[in-house]
């Protein structure tokens, strides 16, 4: 799995799967890129509802000059309305990444730092 950011979006996902979020994180040194994926089928909340749970089924992914982490979210939600919150066992509390659609982009968070709107590629 690789970054292409001039196509905005990550390469080789898994069969089935979607990008919810994707950002440049150079800010958060070593990390390069943060992103949100999930199977598509999990992103599309029941009816009536506003949200659909990622906690399980959904990972953040985070890439390096030579690597790519991947962690399970353990909650979160994907929002109707575009955006989501996620939160990974391997954070401590009260940390977690945030993110919203596009003409709000400036209120993405990852893992607490604030992403500019230039640096959000995808915002779903």
């Amino acid at each position: 799995m690789r970054v292409n950011p001039d196509q905005k979006k990550l390469i080789n996902l898994p069969e089935g799967w979607v990008t919810l979020f994707l950002a440049k994180t150079e800010v958060m040194r070593p990390f390069l890129y943060a992103a949100i994926i999930a199977p598509r089928d999990k992103c599309t909340p029941a009816d009536q509802d506003d949200n659909c749970p990622l906690g399980g089924v959904a990972y953040a992914v985070q890439f390096t000059v030579e690597n790519v982490w991947a962690y399970a979210i353990h909650n979160g939600y994907k929002y109707v309305q575009g955006g989501g919150t996620v939160v990974l066992d391997t954070l401590p509390p009260g940390k977690s990444i945030t993110w919203t659609t596009s003409d709000e982009c400036g209120r993405n968070e990852v893992f607490g730092v604030r992403i500019p709107p230039e640096d959000v590629l995808v915002a779903l």
